[in-house]
């Protein structure tokens, strides 16, 4: 699966974050590897964003 973004491990919800050649930010069960969700990206849902590579944040991820 082709990614735009740097992937991101959150080790608190055992879900690895990164955005997909179609802009959709999707978490990944790290122990199954499926799919556990996906939603747009504000540049997919904005055309007018800035440019540039996605980036995937935690905003938090304590235990």
């Amino acid at each position: 699966m082709e990614n735009l973004s740097a992937p991101v491990l959150s080790e608190k919800y055992r879900a690895l974050y990164f955005v997909n050649g179609y802009r959709r930010l999707l978490a990944l069960d790290t122990t199954a590897g499926n799919e556990v969700w996906q939603a747009p990206t504000r540049e997919y849902a904005r055309p007018q964003a800035e440019a540039g590579p996605p980036q995937v944040y935690l905003k938090s991820d304590a235990p």
